[in-house]
């Protein structure tokens, strides 16, 4: 009976040690390791440095795959630039059928007459 209170309460233990050493909060393992901080000069040339970056990734699309067609393994598709009265008539269009569609009353079925 003894022993097995023993075994009984050194497997307790062992599950006990094991959840506390699963919640420890260690440097470099649930969080960042810490660091000396920047110096102003230092946050200046990286604040300046980051717009560059920005633009250079935005020229080169980076990161939009499921835009360009390369997500299903193509080649990314050619962009042709469009002109303002291109956008323009395109912005129409949508808007021309958004009003049609709000007269019609689609995509509403919590008022729709059909619905019982």
């Amino acid at each position: 009976m003894n022993n097995m209170a023993f075994i009984m309460g050194l497997g307790c233990a062992a599950v006990a040690a094991s959840v506390a050493y699963a919640q420890a909060d260690l440097p470099g393992e649930d969080r960042a390791l810490p660091s000396n901080p920047a110096s102003p000069q230092q946050r200046k040339v990286a604040g300046t440095a980051r717009p560059g970056q920005g633009m250079t990734l935005g020229r080169q699309d980076f990161g939009r795959l499921e835009d360009t067609g390369a997500a299903a393994g193509g080649a990314p598709m050619a962009m042709e630039p469009t002109t303002k009265q291109e956008r323009a008539t395109a912005r129409a269009t949508r808007k021309a059928e958004g009003n049609q569609l709000s007269k019609e009353d689609w995509g509403r079925q919590e008022d729709s007459p059909t619905l019982p």
